[in-house]
């Protein structure tokens, strides 16, 4: 499989109070904006700020490109500075903020756990990156539903939204 081929699952949480659930695991602050969003080809170049709670801060941009098979896209991310990550992100239109925890399952697979911020506030995503399409990783009890192919989950819409899509709510409602 391509190094480049970013194959993802997403998940809400069935946490009732996830602030205080991760509260010891290892956290960083990010912020991404979007330099380009090409609807058309389905194509994105994300800026990001990166400020790990006990490493140096740092930044990536990444091309992130169409999805042609289920939860699969292929994504080239280099590593920038800080500084210029920070200009770029000034520039940027859309953008989003979230605190990312991580945990390690009994099978070895690290989950990120997005907290978003700003007028996504108290929304929360679990992200899983397989290392094959076929990989079956090991859910923990505190996931939620699958949201891999809800279009409003994408964080490029996730940028665009003005406050925590209805879709959101409904799903957490049904779980």
């Amino acid at each position: 499989m391509a190094d480049n081929l970013e194959i993802e699952r997403k998940f809400l949480l069935r946490v009732p109070n996830p602030e205080k659930f991760f509260e010891n695991l290892y956290y960083e602050e990010i912020s991404q904006g979007y330099l380009v969003d090409i609807k058309a080809k389905k194509i994105a170049l994300r800026v990001r700020t990166i400020e790990p709670v006990d490493f140096a801060k740092y930044g990536a941009i990444t091309v992130k490109g169409p999805s042609e098979v289920d939860n699969a896209n292929e994504e080239y991310e280099m590593e920038i500075s800080f500084e210029i990550a920070d200009a770029l992100l000034n520039t940027c239109e859309i953008g989003i903020t979230k605190t990312r925890y991580y945990f390690t399952a009994s099978d070895g697979m690290c989950w990120e756990i997005d907290q978003f911020h700003g007028a996504l506030e108290g929304m929360w995503i679990a992200e899983l990156e397989l290392p094959d399409a076929n990989y079956q990783p090991a859910i923990p009890a505190w996931i939620g539903t699958e949201v891999s192919k809800v279009p409003e989950f994408k964080n490029i819409v996730l940028a665009h939204a003005e406050e925590i899509p209805d879709v959101y709510w409904e799903l957490m409602n049904g779980q």
